[in-house]
């Protein structure tokens, strides 16, 4: 397996900043970066997490960022980060779970959640494989993109022409093995709710997130709902009527959920309705546009 330990960008630099105490190890190989991060006080509980670097440096203001979340929870972090885009299908990251597999490393955790968004939502659930009995929290994840399974989705033309076979392959069927495996998206994004459709149909549970659009990760953080999220999984508490709450109290609080609701409203010519969310959001967000809309729309004053 390749090593180059310390090495990687400026991206990965400024991620280990803001997440990676000094003890954290890091590893690696063929664009991807793997952070091992000790826990504290609640070390039994391990976090594995799959993103994308530029996406994280992308996010960083927003509140809820995953390992934030593993940190101040005390949880153990792997955090396997890629350089752009990837579904996490290189050799370094196959070779990583092989191993720790193999030498029975996820034993050694009482909980395990595995976790990631669209790309890293795939490898979530993919690699949850090797931890027979952990659970699985994968947004807006792809199943695969195999032309011949899902010629549906045409969104990243790079990744249909990737192998879609071999180990850790077809994502519904990997986590098959999983304690629990939910899927959160937005039944309204075709793609995203056909991808969802075939995990369903491997035994995962559906958490609709109706009107988050194509980035319902963001609607979360923005609305404080991810580290409810983590922690309800990994306490085995979380289900359709759990998730349903953080829900609500999510899209209530995220800016972009509420604009993008606003222009439906304002699209369908709901006045009286557009008027409610532009004043909530008003007073709910700190957004100056809704400020600024809600003044022009007569709703609030100023």
């Amino acid at each position: 397996m390749p090593n180059e330990l310390g090495r990687g960008s400026k991206a990965l630099a400024a991620w280990k900043e803001r997440h990676a105490p000094d003890g954290a190890a890091v590893r690696s190989g063929g664009g991807i970066h793997v952070v091992d991060v000790p826990g504290g006080r609640r070390a039994g509980t391990l976090l594995v997490h799959f993103a994308a670097l530029d996406r994280a440096e992308a996010e960083k203001d927003l509140p809820g960022d995953p390992a934030a979340v593993a940190a101040r929870a005390g949880w153990t972090g792997l955090h396997v980060l890629s350089e752009g885009r990837s579904w996490f299908r290189e050799p370094f990251v196959t070779g990583l779970f092989d191993g720790r597999n193999e030498g029975e490393w996820f034993d050694g955790f009482e909980q395990i959640v595995f976790h990631g968004t669209g790309p890293a939502g795939y490898a979530a659930a993919a690699y949850s494989l090797a931890a027979p009995g952990a659970r699985v929290v994968a947004i807006a994840p792809v199943a695969t993109l195999d032309p011949r399974v899902a010629p549906w989705d045409r969104r990243t033309p790079e990744g249909r022409r990737l192998d879609w076979w071999g180990p850790y392959a077809y994502a519904p069927d990997m986590a098959r093995g999983a304690g629990a495996a939910f899927v959160l998206f937005d039944p309204q994004v075709d793609e995203d709710a056909m991808h969802a459709a075939l995990f369903l149909g491997a035994g995962a549970t559906a958490l609709r997130m109706r009107g988050a659009g194509p980035a319902p990760e963001v609607v979360l953080r923005q609305g404080g709902g991810m580290g409810r999220l983590l922690g309800s999984a990994a306490l085995g508490d979380l289900d359709p009527e759990s998730f349903a709450e953080i829900w609500r109290d999510a899209r209530r609080s995220s800016p972009l959920y509420l604009m993008r609701l606003a222009d439906r409203l304002h699209a369908a010519r709901r006045p009286a309705l557009l008027s409610a969310v532009l004043r909530h959001g008003a007073g709910a967000v700190p957004y100056r546009r809704f400020a600024r809309l809600a003044r022009l729309a007569g709703v609030t004053k100023g």
